[in-house]
């Protein structure tokens, strides 16, 4: 699995709710280490630490936070946590990766998984995972319903990377 996700084979997005206003794509790529006694995930020169690749793009924002779409490209622990710290745009909410404190904590949520057409398995090669009512009423507050064209219950394609052109 994980060196199908290296290698671009299987797509694995996220919507996340960041600080700042993110307003262009970006491509993080860094390596990444695992750190003291809270296991804190860090970009790191160190020989220990593992390459990681991120890609994020802006969904929507208020002037003070941000929807971002998120795909990995590889399967670190806290990847998406850690580069989007160390970018400047922290979740909102996720105070361990330097995010101020927001209620209902932070927004990272698994959004679809793409898997490669030549796969033999008995499952759907494409999986939605809907936000949660809760997950989508925080997003409505935050940025009205024109983020979404979808409801809670119905599939985020819009916000996967499979239409994502690299």
């Amino acid at each position: 699995f994980s060196a199908e996700l290296r290698d671009g084979r299987i797509v694995k997005s996220y919507l996340a709710l960041v600080e700042g206003v993110m307003d262009r794509d970006m491509d993080w790529v860094d390596s990444l280490e695992r750190i003291g006694a809270d296991h804190r995930t860090i970009v790191s020169e160190s020989e220990s630490a593992r390459s990681a690749k991120t890609q994020a793009w802006p969904i929507c924002n208020d002037g003070k936070l941000s929807l971002i779409g998120v795909r990995i490209g590889t399967g670190r622990s806290h990847q998406i946590r850690a580069h989007a710290a160390a970018a400047g745009f922290p979740l909102a909410g996720d105070k361990k990766y330097g995010g101020a404190a927001f209620p209902g904590g932070y927004l990272l949520h698994a959004a679809c998984l793409d898997l490669p057409d030549d796969w033999i398995i008995e499952a759907p090669l494409h999986v939605d995972a809907p936000l949660s009512r809760e997950a989508f009423s925080r997003l409505v507050s935050l940025f009205g319903e024109s983020w979404s064209d979808t409801g809670p219950g119905t599939k985020l394609r819009l916000y996967c990377t499979e239409s994502k052109e690299e």
